[in-house]
């Protein structure tokens, strides 16, 4: 009973990412967030200005008749193994169009592009079959590596990025580049060829109307200014280096998927424009700061002078429309499931299962309120779903009110018992709180552990079941699968050495094993009492973590008993503990003979007995995967949940997952998602699909009137109401008073919508009486002379910045994805996992590589430096210079001085690397190393900025192991972490790669403007720390940094 109710106690914390804020001994532990997946791990390039071989030209495009204008060609992409490719296009006489990919036929080969001597040059737009492991991460989802599957989507032919890249700015402002191209939507598709070709082309129309509307916002344009363009890599992949001393009117910080105009001069200047757009790409999750990035750009302009660009417009995102081109081209792999219906009604779906004889049976569940029509339409829907032989889609249609999103979640509720996987649907990150609080509404029982969304939340939803919610997402999930891999069993063998007494020994050589009563030990009691504490706290968390995220699967009945056991003894010991006879407890230390001691003592004893036993017998018994970095937690995550409730967008996630991984889709206000959208679900093949809408309500909106004009506007819902599926009506609704209802009756639900009795009682007519409102202020801006071609944008944009820069504004300036002179120069990530507490070898390791990297990146031409420096030859040399092992040190030798001992070693000794391509060693050693005042952020920026990488060194806290992703590391003094060995503080080593600040602007105009400086550093702990192992420290928790001289 104790059990239970701490672990409802806990469920009610506030603490970070669903971690309860104060646990059961009041240790705060909140936290979020360790290793993530990201952009190249360790060794991203860096900025350089590039060599003068031409002059800037337009991409783009012929004028007039005839002429050949520049078109880049149009390639046709065959499928692998499935044809030959298509012939390039003809050389267009008007606007040059977009390159789009294409797919060949499987029979056949693929079509040749148009060839036109004197038409437009017009795309050819089918989506090109391509499969890719790993994650696409949309807007609010948890994605793997954005940057990456840029590059990947861009190598394997992505047509949206071709077209975006192909266009120049005259195309992109170009309202009819597609008009004798884009054909009126049909209500059924002949064949996925056909249905991918339109969708394809609709898209690209839609983000070149998007393109086009940001780009003639002229009310508040964000500019960069770029200092330098260089290559950074293959595939036109560049370093664009900005001022960062001229942000003061750009408040953007760029993401992967951002569209920017590259030019001579501002595009909002009346005269034409020439210059080149390009998509950022490898920024991933490290997005808190302005700084340097890298943009695809198109092949033209490899050879073009870039030293004359002199603005960077930031146009719009087109991420989420990537990530749909994706879905596009990835339909026809697939197999496509359920979705294959969707474009062409099958009879046979509409059937009886030949070989279950009758609709499968299934046991629906349902809440004792429901009416017949909606009881009726969840026992349908699941007798239909559940057949494992054929594909279904079912269809229910409700006005507002009906009770639609209640069917649905009886509906998911009834397939979860049937052992089914679902992945719900609904079109924004809100409406997901609102689902899974309606869900607790109807089942209580229902535990919200079995869900896992798939959706970041802007942090601005306060309902009262928002912080329970925000425990179910990728985010949090992923960062108890770390705690419950990493910190579980790192805490619980500190936990046995303590009770052991191993950290209390002054010989670090002794064996305890063969000398259990050791008289080398000298006992502190208060350190023993604040130690075990400590890790009580984080045990206790942890465990909880492992149990919520690996129960049924990795531990057993057995496991989970013992787990309990162990909390219960920790929390029995530490009372005992308390006890004022404890302290003869320690008087009797290091002999313990149990016969002479009192019964408090003795019970102490006891107890710390059962606690060692318990966590010997769990460290043996429990076997965790090896799970190595964010994408591995991501997918384990996503393959150990029964019910995944996303958005559109953010269901990219399960890209790269296995075929079949999905039972039934479910879609709730599928009228307000666009069909293009829903292709991104449905692209992931499942089984079954069930869309719940209403058509005659808000239907979702488009930019471009061409589009809207054949129908791009409409929703899969609607078309599919066209077709003759099997659909259940619902028309009783509970939420208007029959005054408001009569108008949408009369005018758009002639006998389609109902009032039930209970919504025209007395109690309901009187909602509004007395209800507080807001006060509102409004000013006239009619008369503002640039509002009448600019609207309200300006104002809106005026009022977004200004909040913005009220709230922060930061820049950092970091070699993590900087280039030299085309060269990486960053070491690769290193990982100390399987030799703890080195990690002042492997940053002073990692800063010496990287340092020889730069050296020869300065070389012309530049080298690659083709060496690689052993962390044990290391380790041998300072055994040398230290007369003793590496970490055998007395304890006044740790820290700060070992970390001088080892530059001092590789001053003497150095270090003996190994060439990786000629296969011979070579000793490397550093001429000298100085000190570098942390107090002074200005000269630590001028080292950096030099490329002198350092290594520098901070004091542990506890936070440090429960950071977010992108929080920076700050030493909380009120939470220290002792390490278990020394029983001193601890510190740690890491190699720094950049500096930033964030400057802090006060709330009223009586407070001061705060500065906020922090320090970029790359971890010896591969992947699993921070954004791929990289994190940053405020400087002034930073207790020393060094630089080499080579």
């Amino acid at each position: 009973m104790a059990r239970n109710g701490r672990r409802r106690r806990r469920r009610q914390g506030s603490g970070h990412g669903g971690k309860p804020e104060t646990s059961e001994r009041g240790v705060v532990n909140g936290g979020e967030g360790a290793g993530a997946e990201g952009g190249s791990a360790g060794q991203p390039p860096e900025v350089v200005r590039a060599e003068a071989e031409g002059n800037v030209v337009g991409i783009g495009h012929g004028q007039g008749g005839g002429s050949a204008g520049g078109r880049p060609p149009t390639a046709a992409k065959a499928r692998e193994g499935d044809g030959h490719l298509g012939a390039e296009g003809g050389e267009g006489g008007n606007a040059g169009l977009p390159r789009a990919a294409a797919t060949a036929a499987a029979e056949g080969h693929a079509s040749a592009d148009d060839q036109d001597s004197g038409g437009a040059g017009e795309p050819r737009t089918v989506a090109t079959a391509v499969e890719s492991n790993g994650h696409v991460g949309a807007s609010g989802g948890a994605g793997a590596n954005d940057g990456d599957q840029l590059l990947t989507a861009r190598k394997d032919g992505s047509f949206l990025i071709d077209a975006i890249l192909g266009w120049s700015i005259q195309d992109a402002t170009n309202p009819d580049l597609f008009k004798d191209k884009i054909k009126q939507l049909p209500t059924e598709f002949s064949s996925h060829r056909s249905y991918t070709e339109m969708q394809s082309l609709m898209l690209i129309e839609e983000t070149r109307a998007t393109l086009h509307s940001k780009l003639r916002d002229t009310s508040r344009p964000q500019f960069f200014r770029p200092l330098s363009i260089s290559f950074a890599g293959a595939l036109s992949t560049y370093y664009v280096d900005i001022d960062l001393e001229a942000l003061a009117d750009c408040s953007h910080v760029v993401e992967d998927g951002d569209v920017l105009f590259h030019s001579k001069q501002p595009t909002d200047q009346k005269s034409d424009i020439f210059g080149f757009f390009g998509i950022a790409t490898g920024v991933g999750l490290d997005n808190s700061f302005q700084k340097g990035f890298r943009v695809l750009i198109p092949n033209d302009c490899k050879d073009c002078d870039l030293r004359e660009i002199r603005h960077v417009r930031f146009a719009t995102n087109v991420m989420e429309a990537i990530v749909l081109a994706k879905s596009i081209e990835s339909i026809e792999l697939r197999g496509f499931g359920a979705g294959k219906l969707i474009m062409k009604f099958d009879k046979k779906s509409e059937t009886k299962c030949n070989v279950c004889g009758e609709y499968a049976a299934g046991e629906s569940i349902y809440p004792n309120n429901f009416n017949d029509e909606q009881i009726t339409a969840v026992k349908s829907t699941v007798s239909k779903v559940n057949c494992q032989h054929k594909n279904a889609v079912s269809l229910v249609w409700g006005p507002p009110g009906s009770g639609k999103t209640g069917v649905a979640i009886a509906i998911a509720h009834s397939l979860i018992q049937l052992r089914m996987k679902l992945l719900v649907c609904v079109p924004r990150a809100e409406d997901i709180v609102g689902f899974l609080a309606k869900y607790e509404e109807l089942f209580p029982s229902f535990n919200l552990r079995n869900v896992l969304v798939l959706a970041e939340f802007d942090g601005k939803m306060n309902c009262e079941s928002f912080s329970k919610i925000s425990e179910t997402t990728l985010e949090s999930r992923t960062q108890e699968i770390y705690c419950s891999i990493y910190l579980w069993r790192s805490w619980m063998r500190q936990m046995a050495d303590l009770l052991e007494f191993n950290s209390f020994c002054l010989d670090n050589n002794c064996d305890h094993d063969e000398e259990p009563k050791c008289s080398k030990k000298k006992f502190c009691f208060k350190i023993f009492h604040d130690k075990v504490s400590a890790l009580a706290v984080d045990i206790r968390e942890c465990s909880w973590c492992l149990i919520n995220s690996l129960s049924g699967i990795y531990l057993s009945s057995t496991d989970l008993e013992n787990i309990n056991k162990l909390l219960d003894e920790v929390s029995r010991f530490l009372d005992l503990l308390l006890n004022p006879q404890a302290s003869e407890f320690a008087s009797v230390l290091p002999f313990i003979l149990e016969d002479t001691l009192s019964d408090v003592a003795a019970s102490i004893h006891k107890c710390r007995m059962n606690c060692a036993r318990l966590i010997d017998i769990l460290l043996q018994s429990v076997k965790l995967p090896q799970l190595e970095d964010r994408k591995d937690r991501e997918e384990f995550c996503i393959k150990h949940t029964c019910l995944i409730v996303c958005t559109p967008a953010s269901s990219s996630c399960l890209h790269g997952i296995k075929p079949d991984l999905i039972d039934v889709l479910i879609v709730d206000d599928a009228a307000q998602i666009r069909e293009s959208e829903l292709l991104i679900p449905l692209s992931i093949a499942p089984r079954h699909a069930v869309l719940l809408g209403d058509h005659l309500h808000m239907l979702p909106l488009v930019k471009s009137k061409m589009c809207k004009d054949v129908g791009y506007d409409k929703n899969l819902f609607e078309r599919l109401l066209q077709l003759p599926f099997e659909r259940q009506t619902l028309i009783k609704q509970y939420m208007m008073d029959p005054p408001i209802s009569k108008f949408p009756i009369e005018h758009f639900y002639v006998k389609k919508m109902v009032d039930v009795q209970n919504a025209s009682s007395c109690d309901y007519n009187n909602q509004l009486t007395n209800l507080q409102l807001p006060r509102h202020a409004f000013f006239d801006i009619s008369q503002i002379e640039e509002l009448s071609y600019n609207g309200k944008a300006i104002v809106e944009s005026a009022a977004i910045l200004l909040l913005l820069q009220q709230l922060c504004a930061g820049w950092e300036f970091t070699w993590s994805g900087r280039p030299k002179n085309t060269k990486d120069i960053l070491a690769s990530l290193r990982d100390q996992k399987g030799d703890a507490d080195t990690c002042t070898l492997q940053a002073s390791l990692g800063a010496l590589l990287s340092s020889y990297k730069f050296q020869y990146a300065c070389l012309d031409p530049p080298q690659d430096f083709p060496w690689d420096f052993p962390v044990d030859n290391l380790k041998a040399q300072y055994k040398i210079q230290q007369n003793t092992n590496f970490g055998s040190e007395k304890m006044n030798k740790m820290g700060k001085v070992r970390l001088e001992g080892t530059l001092e070693t590789l001053k003497v000794h150095g270090v003996t690397g190994t060439n990786k391509v000629e296969r011979k060693n070579q000793v490397f050693k550093i001429r000298s190393y100085d000190k570098v005042d942390v107090s002074d952020p200005e000269s630590i920026a001028t080292r950096v900025r030099k490329g002198n990488i350092m290594v520098c060194h901070f004091r542990l806290s506890r936070n440090y192991f429960y950071l977010k992703p992108k929080e920076p590391y700050w030493d909380d003094e009120t939470k220290p972490f002792i390490s278990s060995k020394t029983l001193k503080l601890a510190s740690h080593a890491v190699m720094t790669i950049g500096d930033g600040k964030r400057t802090i602007h006060p709330a009223n105009s009586s407070g001061k403007t705060s500065v906020r400086r922090h320090v970029d550093f790359q971890n010896s702990e591969g992947k699993r720390f921070g954004i791929d192992g990289l994190g940053k420290v405020l400087r002034r928790s930073v207790r020393g940094m060094y630089e080499m001289k080579i």
